[in-house]
């Protein structure tokens, strides 16, 4: 019964006018429309201002992006003006160096003969001494000296006669010995000539000194050196190096930190990755890039020597330690070391009897090792361009008798030591 009712109303409501239908909704008031174009206006110029906003931080993207290309290449074209004003000061600077060299080797080689000059008046003076006592005797009382020598007639004139010679030897040599004299005098006058000479040439080699340093200080300025994190895994396999034995334990030792250091930016990119960290792996990777880009392009047959002077032992030559493992040269007098290839510094400080110590990594496992400086200009973690000052020598003064500073240059492939020379002009 209860469910026929209900088919019969709802086929009542489906009939049409009938007032069981479904009820009908009302068109919206026009303060309903209004308002919903409102809101809808609304939406629109929000959405307008997000996507004004996104184009403006765009746009200032793309302009601060631009403006530091823009810096950066200015950096870069004044740093490769600087780095050519820096190579012209220090050919300046080797000529100076040469020329108060050769000044130098002057001075010394007048110091060498007034030396001699002084041993052979020396030696004169001495033959001379044990003659003197009877010559004053004789110029003072001379037949007094002669008859206290007795005998007959015959032997006072042979000693007459031998007196003669005795005394033309003696004027003989005191002629050799006043000769001597005016040499050394002579000599003395060309060594203060000489010296002065060097003191000009060395207050010449000074201020091209100081012009290279001023040059040098400048390109370091603005050269692009935002590499924190390379200057600090450099340091930290310096440290490792300085705490060895020998020299093949601290190129070794400098690689091992190159490969911790490579294996922990690994681990700590893991690590990131998995925390989803986008900013820590950014950070991770630019300053894996700072540290990991190469050092330089390698070495190159060719070349000069690094320093002003002469090569005192060559590669291999038979020195006291054995056979040399690379050349050394007798340098000039402060004479400035110059670096043999492009690349970073991997080490400066004391090492072991090497004293004043530099490693030049120039990239492809090649490393030059520079040692007796009296200074080093150039820390560790400064990439350097070939031919910029790295340093200079110890002063030598030519007429005190000590052998000039001498620098030791070694070259590795790795922990092959190979001849340097066909790299250094030689």
């Amino acid at each position: 019964m209860l469910r026929a009712g209900r088919a019969v109303l709802a086929a009542i409501a489906l009939l049409p006018g009938s007032t069981l239908a479904a009820p009908h909704h009302p068109h919206p008031s026009a303060e309903a429309r209004q308002a919903a174009h409102a809101a809808a206006v609304r939406r629109e110029a929000e959405a307008r201002a997000r996507l004004q906003r996104a184009e403006t931080d765009r746009a200032a993207r793309e302009a601060a992006r631009a403006a530091a290309a823009r810096v950066a290449a200015a950096d870069a074209a004044r740093a490769a003006a600087l780095a050519a004003a820096t190579k012209d000061a220090a050919a300046t600077l080797r000529a100076t160096e040469r020329r108060a060299d050769d000044v130098a080797d002057q001075v010394a080689d007048t110091a060498r003969r007034r030396a001699d000059a002084q041993a052979k008046l020396a030696a004169a003076t001495a033959r001379l001494a044990p003659l003197l006592p009877l010559m004053q005797r004789l110029s003072l009382y001379p037949d007094q000296t002669l008859l206290a020598i007795g005998g007959d007639a015959a032997e006072a004139t042979s000693g007459i006669t031998l007196l003669h010679g005795i005394s033309a030897n003696i004027a003989a040599q005191i002629a050799d010995i006043r000769a001597d004299q005016q040499a050394i005098a002579r000599l003395d006058a060309e060594l203060a000539a000489r010296a002065q000479a060097l003191e000009a040439a060395r207050a010449d080699q000074q201020q091209a000194r100081d012009a290279l340093a001023s040059r040098t200080r400048a390109a370091t300025k603005v050269a692009t050196t935002a590499q924190a994190n390379a200057d600090a895994a450099a340091r930290a396999a310096a440290d490792a190096a300085q705490r060895t034995a020998s020299l093949r334990d601290a190129i070794d030792a400098i690689a091992q930190a190159e490969r911790t250091a490579q294996a922990q930016y690994a681990r700590d990119l893991a690590a990131a990755a998995k925390a989803s960290d986008a900013a820590r792996m950014r950070q991770l990777r630019q300053s894996h890039a700072e540290v990991s880009a190469p050092a330089g392009p390698g070495v190159a047959a060719g070349g000069s020597a690094p320093v002003t002077g002469t090569v005192l032992h060559g590669w291999h030559s038979q020195t006291e330690a054995g056979l040399s493992e690379g050349i050394t040269y007798a340098t000039a007098s402060q004479s400035v070391v110059s670096a043999p290839c492009q690349g970073r510094v991997e080490f400066a400080a004391p090492f072991r009897s090497y004293g004043q110590m530099m490693i030049l990594d120039c990239g492809r496992n090649f490393r030059f090792i520079l040692a007796g400086f009296d200074h080093i200009d150039a820390t560790i973690g400064t990439r350097v361009s070939k031919g910029q000052a790295l340093g200079r020598m110890p002063a030598w003064n030519p007429t005190g008798g000590a052998a000039r500073p001498t620098l030791y240059v070694q070259l590795r492939q790795g922990t092959n030591v190979i001849d340097p020379g066909r790299y250094l002009g030689q």
